[in-house]
């Protein structure tokens, strides 16, 4: 990883995660509270480079993961998520794999794979992290039916705004 990429991931960790924990944490919607999360730090595991090795993506999830839990005070269950979405992320590229392949130097990015290619990626690890949050924090089988109307809730939030913020911050399409 060349510096250049290394400075804009540690740039993009921290707006990011900043973002969550002081402006999307505090947001109420009132006696919906419990059925909606927005989360957009979990774009930082979908840009992280391809050439990333899984096991090198699972612990920077794991860190990423950490940090978002110590400004929650919840036990792991970010980090849970984070390093479930990680894991998830070859079988991701595996899936939406372009005819010829990957380049070594492309990122799981709009600009790089195109904009279908970028949805349905963010699609299905978004998917996975909130999910996988979702049953970590009711951890109850009994409850499974709840948590299932919060990740889908959670995650018909978190979707768009992703993607707005994507279209933001690189509107080269």
């Amino acid at each position: 990883m060349n510096s250049s990429v290394l400075i804009s991931n540690i740039i993009r960790f921290f707006a990011l995660v900043m973002a969550q924990v002081l402006i999307l944490k505090n947001i109420d919607f009132g006696t919906y509270a419990p059925y909606f999360k927005v989360f957009v730090y979990p774009l930082f595991i979908l840009m992280l480079p391809i050439r990333l090795p899984t096991w090198g993506a699972m612990l920077v999830a794991l860190l990423v993961g950490l940090t978002v839990d110590m400004f929650y005070d919840s036990a792991g269950l970010h980090a849970g998520a984070c390093v479930a979405a990680a894991f998830a992320r070859p079988l991701a590229f595996r899936m939406f794999e372009p005819r010829g392949g990957y380049d070594i130097n492309q990122n799981p990015n709009k600009n790089d794979l195109g904009a279908a290619w970028f949805l349905q990626y963010t699609a299905v690890i978004l998917a996975v992290f909130i999910i996988t949050f979702f049953i970590y924090e009711t951890f109850l089988f009994k409850d499974f039916g709840f948590a299932l109307i919060k990740a889908i809730l959670s995650y018909l939030i978190s979707f768009p705004v992703i993607l707005v913020l994507v279209y933001i911050f690189n509107p080269k399409y």
